[in-house]
């Protein structure tokens, strides 16, 4: 359950960073500003680094999400059909001792 609450937070955090991209970017000084220049261009390049870190991150709790989904399911899967056989089982054990057969074709 926590996967999927940092998942979705991330993912939440994600998407915030990229509609917030133009507002870091129209920023952008002169290119006779050399100082400031740098400045933005360190600025920028953070940003950029940090939302794909950001979108790197969400996809691997994204996966680590699937598989722990697809581990419960299996799991889930294995006890129903241990449940289907038992039940199976014990209507074909009081079929044979009421005698009762299957009607053939």
């Amino acid at each position: 359950m926590r996967i999927r609450f940092w998942t979705s937070a991330l993912l939440g955090f994600g998407l915030t960073l990229v509609l917030a991209s133009p507002v870091v970017f129209m920023r952008r000084p002169d290119a006779h500003e050399t100082l400031e220049m740098q400045r933005w261009v360190v600025v920028a390049g953070l940003y950029v680094c940090v939302t794909a870190f950001v979108w790197v991150g969400v996809a691997a709790l994204a996966i680590l999400m699937i598989r722990s989904i697809r581990k419960d399911m299996a799991a889930e899967r294995e006890l129903n059909m241990r449940i289907l056989l038992e039940k199976t089982l014990a209507d074909h054990a009081t079929d044979s001792e009421n005698g009762s057969q299957a009607p053939s074709a």
